[in-house]
């Protein structure tokens, strides 16, 4: 009768695994770190923008008969580029969450 065994030291492998452990939960809180700073700072930039839009329509929509084209032209610029600045800014906690998303490969064509 034959006997083989193998004796595998295994403690360096789980000093691997529970270093593994503790990066990733390292790595969540920042991810839900930056989540939270994401969400406040585009909070904290929307008051702001609805200021400035509000005042500037309110200037264009009581001034406007009184004020010179250009502007009126100015106001009317500040006031779309309130409304983009907005749009980029709700978009911040979504930009945010894309770096948590899986890869999508597609096959482009090289030209």
């Amino acid at each position: 009768m034959l006997v083989s065994s193998a004796i595998r030291d295994i403690s360096e492998t789980k000093r691997y695994e529970s270093n593994l452990q503790a990066k990733n939960v390292e790595l969540q809180t920042v991810v839900n770190e930056m989540d939270a700073f994401s969400y406040s700072v585009s909070h904290e930039l929307r008051a702001p923008l609805r200021a400035i839009d509000g005042f500037s329509r309110i200037l264009l929509k009581q001034y406007s008969s009184i004020l010179p084209d250009e502007p009126r032209k100015y106001l009317q610029l500040v006031r779309n580029n309130t409304v983009q600045m907005g749009r980029l800014v709700d978009d911040l906690p979504s930009f945010a969450r894309l770096g948590r998303l899986p890869l999508s490969k597609q096959p482009v064509s090289a030209r």
